[in-house]
């Protein structure tokens, strides 16, 4: 009868520990889930400021028609252009992990990433106002996140 209790009471905890290591790997797989689509997230914010800051260099000292097929066959377009497809690849496969409502919020970074950018590069003016709603901006992406958590 000892043997018989053991031999049960072995078989529960087995199946008990099974249960608890399932849960372990399933909340394992949930976190590199969400950890994978906040990196495309952030791949899709990158490549977006990415293909805006090409594309303005490939507009600049260019008139409308003027120079219109050296634009749209210069490098910074090409790239540009490509940018943006990567951009939207990118975005698809984060909305795949991400609820929308928490993805399409962050991307405002962008508009944060770009006008700092081009001030930096290109000399762009950055008043207060602008520095202003720029700050705005970082506060709304940082309560979004904050509630995606």
């Amino acid at each position: 009868m000892a043997e018989l209790h053991a031999a049960l009471t072995a078989r529960a905890l087995g199946g008990t520990l099974a249960r608890h290591d399932f849960a372990r790997q399933v909340g394992a797989r949930l976190v590199t889930e969400r950890a994978t689509g906040f990196l495309l997230l952030a791949a899709t914010i990158v490549l977006n400021a990415m293909g805006q800051l090409l594309l303005k260099r490939a507009a600049i000292g260019r008139g409308f028609g003027e120079g219109a097929l050296q634009m749209f066959l210069s490098p910074y377009f090409i790239a540009g252009a490509a940018a943006h497809g990567a951009t939207m690849i990118a975005w698809l496969y984060t909305l795949r992990r991400v609820p929308l409502t928490v993805a399409h919020p962050l991307t405002g970074a962008v508009f944060m990433i770009v006008p700092l950018a081009s001030h930096l590069l290109w000399s762009e003016p950055l008043g207060s106002q602008r520095v202003i709603g720029i700050a705005v901006i970082v506060i709304g992406i940082a309560i979004v996140a904050s509630a995606a958590s």
